[in-house]
């Protein structure tokens, strides 16, 4: 037996910053988001030139952003099929000339039109959970080092995709997560992109409680071709309830013009 559901939705898309982070986004922003906008921003500092302010929050919030859903469970198989319309989640620094000697570029951080659709699926096996999603985005510029580059971006669409299983520990109060991604540059390849996402990434995470008040946790990103890696060891300390300490760090591998690899010189 199966049953299906749709969802249709719409909301105020307003920016007020530049909301540019390091680290991995927040999965499931808009269908996939695991890299959603990562290769959006050049460093506009390494490209010689100053930087604008964004645009006004009255001027994004004029706009308008859409949501479709649809749902099916068949077979214990939870699937759903989606289509995102609002602006991106990441600005993208568009070049200007300015006529100064003295500086003559400038770069205005824009928040791009974009569309995605795509589909999850997740399965419940007992002892493991299975996730996959996969998107296809469109409407998405990328900064450039190509000096020809109208506004120095390439405009570019995007299939990603990622599967995940997480699986839980039984003897102990905790779990780990397996996932592989890969994002794929369309109309024209990510050789003119420079921000490098890399080619295909995996990724790990492992969490467990002990003594019921302390929780290690260490999550470990690999990106190939380019996007570099992370690696973040964590201790969680909850001596009472609803109050939590943390310490931790952040180890960012990859070169300087790669995903994680571009913030491992800004200690």
């Amino acid at each position: 037996m199966g049953s299906a559901s749709g969802v249709l939705g719409w909301r105020l898309a307003r920016r007020t910053g530049l909301g540019a982070g390091a680290g991995l986004r927040q999965h499931r922003q808009a269908g996939l988001g695991l890299l959603s906008g990562a290769a959006a921003v050049a460093n506009p500092v390494q490209r010689g030139g100053g930087v604008q302010e964004p645009g006004s929050a009255l001027e994004f919030a004029r706009q308008l952003g859409l949501r479709l859903r649809a749902n099916t469970l068949v077979g214990g198989w939870d699937i759903a099929g989606f289509y995102y319309r609002s602006f991106s989640s990441s600005p993208t620094f568009y070049r200007e000339l300015t006529g100064v000697p003295s500086q003559p570029l400038t770069y205005q951080p824009r928040y791009d039109r974009i569309w995605q659709a795509g589909a999850t699926f997740s399965k419940d096996f007992g002892s493991m959970v299975l996730h996959g999603e996969a998107i296809y985005a469109s409407g998405q510029n990328y900064g450039t080092f190509d000096p020809t580059a109208t506004g120095g971006v390439v405009a570019r669409s995007t299939v990603d995709w990622i599967a995940s299983l997480d699986i839980p520990f039984t003897e102990i109060d905790g779990r780990t997560n397996f996932q592989a991604f890969q994002r794929i540059y369309l109309d024209g390849g990510s050789d003119a992109v420079a921000l490098k996402s890399g080619d295909f990434g995996i990724s790990a995470f492992v969490s467990a409680k002990f003594a019921g008040v302390w929780e290690p946790q260490l999550m470990w990103i690999q990106t190939f071709g380019g996007g570099g890696g992370l690696v973040r060891p964590r201790l969680n300390w909850t001596p009472i309830r609803n109050t939590t300490f943390s310490a931790g760090v952040d180890i960012f591998t990859g070169a300087s013009d790669g995903y994680f690899g571009r913030y491992g010189n800004r200690d």
